[in-house]
């Protein structure tokens, strides 16, 4: 089997050139320093991000949510951050 080098870069993505008839395996990915922005994540919709905007996590959509209010139909509003 013939090494294959490639190189992902963040200005041209992944690219490589592969003989015809060659089989691909990955043994090695190495990821970058991670992410840097919660607004680059998949599951946080920053849509609505404005000043003093705090996340939160909406059930029917599975992901999170930027909003600047939180509302009750009920008049009381509890704050529960879990246990520690």
């Amino acid at each position: 089997m013939t090494d294959i080098t490639a190189k992902l870069t963040s200005s041209t993505g992944p690219s490589a050139t592969i003989p015809d008839g060659s089989t691909v395996r990955v043994l090695e990915r190495t990821v970058g320093a991670g992410v840097n922005q919660l607004r680059t994540l998949h599951d946080v919709d920053t849509t609505t991000l404005n000043d003093g905007a705090m996340l939160i996590y909406d059930q029917p959509s599975d992901s999170f949510k930027t909003t600047t209010s939180i509302e009750s139909n009920t008049g009381t509003i509890i704050f529960n951050g879990g246990n520690f």
